[in-house]
């Protein structure tokens, strides 16, 4: 069932316009960002899909990193109507494709699993970061000038 409800759907190996991604992030309530921020994000990412059901946009996922061994996968999202056939895991065998060919071996591959989403990514590999982890991280609040 679900290989029939991909066989319309079209990948194209490229970052989103401003537009596409504001209004992905429209669709699936997540918090909009400055549009000059996002224009800077989408132009010095790594590698990007957009996902299309005919002309219409239905999703989209980035990497950015170091091109050797470090990935992050970024802002994999589906618009709700085309949740549930198969669409984030296409998005997601072309981000795990490009990342393949040109990482060394043991390369890291991070992202953040949103509410909801951790079975997904499981199924592909991913597994949580234990609690006793020695990572750390800090959200900048503000403006860096």
């Amino acid at each position: 069932m679900k290989t029939e409800k991909l066989k319309n759907i079209r990948i194209e190996e490229r970052s989103p316009t401003l537009e596409e991604y504001q209004s992905l992030k429209n669709y699936i309530n997540w918090k909009m960002a400055e549009h000059w921020d996002v224009r800077i994000d989408l132009e010095h990412g790594l590698y990007s899909v957009v996902a299309y059901d005919g002309p219409k946009l239905i999703g989209m996922g980035r990497v950015v990193g170091d091109l050797v061994s470090y990935f992050y996968i970024e802002h994999i999202m589906v618009h709700p109507k085309h949740l549930s056939i198969g669409v984030g895991g296409l998005i997601l065998s072309h981000i795990e494709g490009y990342i393949e060919s040109i990482a060394t071996q043991y390369a890291y591959v991070g992202l953040i699993a949103i509410k909801g989403t951790k079975e997904f990514y499981k199924k592909y590999g991913f597994i949580e970061r234990k609690s006793s982890c020695q990572g750390m991280f800090k959200i900048l609040k503000g403006r860096m000038k």
